[in-house]
C-alpha cells in the first residue's frame, strides 16, 4: 500500500473525507459520475442520513486503498453503500462476508439497521 495524493474531498452527511479522486472513481462509477459533472468544483457532497460515520469511513477507506474491515455492525451500511455507488470489489466482500457470517451474529445489527432505515418495528418483530 502506498500513500496517495490527497486532490480532491468528497463530505458525507457534513463530515470531509479527503481522498484521492482518481482511485475512487476506478472503485465508484457513480462516484465518477458526479465528480465529473462539475470538474472545476474540488469536492462534491453526498447525503446518506441513514448511515452510521463509522461505516462510511470503513466504505471511503475501501475505495483508496486504505485498511477497512467489515463486521455485523457496519455490514449493511457498508452492503448499501456498495450497491448504492456501484463498488464491485466490495459488494463481492459483503456477500462473501454474509456467506461466512452466523445468522445470529447479525440479527442485532439487522434489527438496528432496519429501526435507523425507518421500518415499523410491528413489520421488523
Amino acid at each position: 500500500m502506498c500513500d496517495l495524493e490527497i486532490n480532491y474531498e468528497l463530505l458525507f452527511n457534513d463530515v470531509k473525507y479527503p481522498i484521492n479522486k482518481e482511485i475512487f472513481c476506478f472503485y465508484s462509477p457513480k462516484i465518477e459520475q458526479a465528480i465529473l459533472s462539475d470538474p472545476t468544483v474540488f469536492s462534491k457532497s453526498f447525503r446518506e442520513p441513514n448511515n452510521l460515520a463509522y461505516s462510511i469511513s470503513s466504505f471511503i477507506n475501501s475505495c483508496q486503498n486504505r485498511p477497512y474491515s467489515i463486521n455485523p455492525s457496519n455490514y449493511y451500511d457498508i452492503r448499501d453503500l456498495s450497491k448504492k455507488y456501484e463498488v464491485k470489489h466490495l459488494i463481492q466482500e459483503c456477500n462473501e462476508f454474509k456467506k461466512h457470517c452466523p445468522v445470529q451474529e447479525l440479527l442485532i445489527d439487522h434489527l438496528y439497521y432496519k429501526i435507523r432505515k425507518g421500518a415499523a418495528t410491528n413489520k421488523i418483530i
